[in-house]
């Protein structure tokens, strides 16, 4: 039995339209039937075969939320069991769009974020990521897909980090070594290479994000395994030289320093980090240096958008004892 509009859940959660699925899972938009509240539902769906582990890594999803409290990030509001023994989590429903559809409307316009927006954006992940980090959580799939932009009226967006499905706790064995997940496009060199993995690996994802931000396209594209062989071996080019929008010495060194292949020679810490891009915001900003990555235009004189890491924008669980991969979309809505 699959999941439609008008099931109920729990009792109290009415499904109302699906928003997203992927994987093991489907993500809904509901209604709390009590206050008429809507409200994200997420449900975990057995295929053919059932999955233990799939099982496993969404209630640990739902135990990691369950931890966090800022306000940057979404809020786990309920967990039960469905019809069928569906399991499900009740999630805030955020009114707003991805930081991934975000960055495509505007590169569809030949733009991109500027220093203060992509700043504002790099702080806000941080704090979210800064509690996240102290609880022994690590997200490892930062990318712009899971970063919701919810609009409030008169006021910048808030963001909020979304999709903890991949999320490493302290004291979990669910991904062994020598086997990664993540997206290829977003991934820490140790998260590609199944080794163990900290707070340190979502500042690279983080530092990659921001590369996009102001660059309109990640330092790394292609196809999955080519990419993660890039992220593990290639450094990217210089921020200073791809930089589709002006942005001060500070803050590219800021990016660079985050995306250091070496877990050591980043940020060690979120805090430290956020620390680093508000210092960056208050030094001048220096010129473009090439000036052709600023507006790209066609011989037809339109403008040409920046390409997406669509090939990319999987999660990716690669098995490194085989010569193959395997994919799966993520659940969250993108």
């Amino acid at each position: 039995m699959g999941l439609a509009a008008n099931i109920v859940l729990g009792e109290r959660y009415r499904l109302i339209r699906r928003l997203g699925r992927g994987g093991q899972s489907e993500v809904w938009l509901g209604e709390r039937l009590a206050t008429g509240q809507h409200v994200a539902i997420k449900a975990h769906i057995d295929k053919d075969v059932p999955d233990p582990v799939a099982l496993q890594r969404f209630v640990r999803e739902a135990r990691a939320i369950s931890q966090l409290r800022h306000p940057n990030t979404v809020r786990l509001f309920d967990f039960g069991s469905g019809p069928a023994g569906y399991q499900f989590m009740i999630l805030e429903y955020i009114e707003g769009e991805t930081l991934e559809s975000w960055l495509k409307k505007m590169a569809a316009q030949g733009h991109v974020p500027n220093q203060a927006q992509i700043i504002d954006i790099g702080v806000q992940v941080l704090r979210a990521l800064a509690e996240a980090h102290s609880l022994g959580i690590v997200h490892r799939d930062i990318k712009p897909a899971n970063v919701m932009m919810q609009q409030l009226a008169g006021e910048a967006p808030l963001v909020r980090l979304v999709d903890f499905g991949i999320a490493w706790v302290s004291q979990s064995v669910l991904t062994g070594l020598g086997r990664s997940m993540g997206t290829p496009a977003y991934m820490s060199p140790e998260q590609s290479m199944g080794r163990p993995v900290d707070g340190r690996t979502d500042l690279y994802s983080l530092g990659l994000v921001l590369y996009r931000c102001a660059a309109g396209r990640p330092p790394f594209d292609g196809k999955p395994m080519q990419v993660i062989s890039q992220q593990m071996t290639a450094e990217p080019l210089s921020l200073a030289e791809t930089t589709r929008t002006p942005l001060s010495q500070r803050l590219v060194a800021a990016v660079h320093r985050a995306l250091a292949k070496n877990p050591e020679e980043r940020f060690a810490t979120a805090t430290e980090m956020r620390l680093a891009l508000e210092a960056a915001s208050l030094q001048p900003l220096a010129p473009l240096q090439n000036e052709r990555h600023y507006l790209p235009v066609r011989s037809d004189g339109t403008s040409v958008p920046a390409t997406s890491d669509a090939s990319c924008d999987l999660s990716t669980e690669v098995d490194l004892s085989s010569p193959k991969s395997r994919s799966r979309v993520g659940a969250s809505e993108s």
